[in-house]
């Protein structure tokens, strides 16, 4: 799926331009239009968080399986709140209609 190898590559460039220190603990959010990796306390405005982990697992590198995982949780937080990454659209209707039903499932 070409969104899915998009998205991906956004995650392994975001990660790469972190050069993660091994002490210190990340997460992987949407900041400013885009996929980051950046330090956990980057800043106090709440945003998407999509994945924290310790500098350390950064630093070895992520498996063929988190990689897999990681990308298919963003894709589907970006499908369910119609968030839209630089250069990829969010589908607003069908994010619309998730939202609604989350919040009659909140309601009962």
């Amino acid at each position: 799926m070409m969104i899915e190898q998009q998205v991906r590559d956004k995650l392994m460039s975001a990660i790469e331009a972190t050069r993660p220190h091994p002490l210190r603990h990340y997460h992987v959010c949407y900041w400013q239009g885009d996929i980051r990796c950046l330090p956990s306390h980057h800043t106090t405005r709440c945003h998407p968080v999509f994945f924290t982990v310790a500098g350390q697992v950064l630093a070895r590198g992520l498996s063929p399986r988190q990689l897999w995982a990681l990308t298919h949780r963003i894709l589907h937080i970006c499908r369910m709140t119609g968030l839209e990454l630089d250069g990829l659209r969010g589908d607003r209707e069908a994010a619309a209609w998730n939202r609604h039903e989350l919040e009659e499932e909140i309601v009962r």
